[in-house]
């Protein structure tokens, strides 16, 4: 029987209807189901027999599941569930093009711009744990540019605000054919820079003068690269004298310094409570380097660790970090906050990355044991919402879904 022809818009419109409704129906994606004997929801906060469901890229519920149930043929199974790791600074080694060679001072320029989600080094980075990370500038410009949260093999998002300006005053920034030729140069550098804001309007700002007047005041963070305890001294004197909210990033870019560089200027730093970023402890790391935590957190001192590490190495550097740097006296609770909780307070986003709790973004890694276990393997890697590495099996996959 044919519709009418007073029926028949009423029939179009039920046809059109069905028609956008079914492929939407079609595209929801099936909910992510893990379980685990134990979930670090936070630092020094854990929940027992811990059932998550992720939809979207979501936790949207956090439950507990009987003592005698059955996984679900869909759940994923594992031992201890923790949030994913976050990396405050990585440029993927000094060869990395993300500073001038010709001019030392660039802070207009934004990190993303020379960022390339389809490299297969974020595949490695993945395997780390780390599920967010501050893609930065390297330390051969003085002010070398933006530094931009990233989630490894995800384009970022358009507009992404600038998570720090990135500052070095290391030696890697000096030259002899260009400014800054030596430290006292680039102090002077950077005092030249600041005085020239304070002698235009707003208006008569260029982009690199916009991006470096964000940071006075502390509107934006300054991340500085240090190595030696007089480049320390000069980062906390440039800090005070334009009221900068910034943090020390210690170590070179291969991760080898020596932190006996901070044995006259530990006081200096805790009376002004100046954050630390501090490289990653590997087996080259010397054993005041692994007793460095455990001092910082004794004075009260704030300190994140750099999680991530481009190497073709078989060890995880956010484990092994955790692993030394408790064997020489920090607590579980110290070490997991420094890779998870504490840099997604210093990027800003704790309301949403770092800890597991429902509505926060699912970036989750699922161990066989406690983390900080050297004996532990690194199982499940969920990112924004999707498994993007699957080690359970001899066949393990792993794919970096954009």
């Amino acid at each position: 029987m044919f519709p009418t022809p007073r029926s028949f818009p009423m029939v179009c419109a039920a046809l059109m209807a069905g028609s956008i409704a079914a492929p939407t129906q079609a595209q929801t994606p099936e909910p992510i189901l893990i379980r685990a004997e134990k979930a670090w929801l936070e630092p020094g906060k854990s929940l027992d027999r811990a059932r998550f469901t992720i939809r979207g890229d979501e936790i949207s519920e956090v439950a507990q599941y009987a003592a005698d149930s059955k996984a679900g043929p869909t759940e994923i199974t594992g031992a201890v569930l923790t949030a994913g790791f976050i990396d405050l600074h990585n440029t993927l080694g000094p060869s990395a093009q993300l500073s001038e060679r010709v001019e030392s001072f660039t802070p207009e320029l934004r990190a993303d711009k020379a960022y390339d989600p389809f490299d297969a080094l974020w595949k490695r980075v993945l395997a780390q744990g780390v599920t967010s990370l501050v893609y930065a500038p390297n330390n051969a410009s003085i002010a070398g540019g933006q530094a931009i949260l990233l989630r490894p093999g995800l384009r970022p998002k358009k507009g992404s605000p600038a998570i720090y300006l990135k500052f070095s005053l290391t030696r890697a920034a000096q030259s002899s054919y260009k400014r800054p030729t030596s430290l006292v140069g680039a102090l002077d550098y950077l005092r030249e820079n600041y005085r020239n804001l304070r002698s235009r309007t707003p208006r008569q700002l260029d982009a690199g003068e916009l991006a470096l007047a964000g940071t006075v005041g502390g509107n934006t963070s300054v991340g500085i690269a240090c190595n030696r305890a007089a480049e320390i001294l000069a980062a906390l004197e440039i800090s005070e004298e334009e009221n900068l909210d910034s943090f020390l990033i210690l170590g070179d870019e291969s991760s080898s310094w020596d932190p006996r560089i901070l044995d006259d200027v530990l006081p200096d730093l805790a009376k002004v409570n100046k954050r630390l970023l501090l490289p990653a402890l590997d087996m080259r790391s010397s054993k005041r380097a692994q007793e460095l935590p455990s001092r910082l957190a004794k004075l009260g001192i704030p300190f994140a660790f750099s999680a991530a590490n481009d190497r073709k190495i078989s060890i995880n550097p956010a484990q092994w970090t955790m692993a030394m740097a408790m064997r020489s006296g920090l607590t579980a609770d110290q070490a997991l906050a420094a890779l998870t909780t504490t840099p997604a307070a210093w990027c800003g986003i704790e309301e949403n990355a770092g800890s597991l709790y429902k509505g926060r973004q699912a970036d989750l890694c699922l161990w066989s044991g406690e983390p900080w276990d050297l004996r532990s393997r690194l199982l499940v890697v969920v990112r924004a919402g999707k498994v993007v590495l699957d080690a359970r099996s001899k066949n393990a996959t792993m794919e970096a879904r954009r």
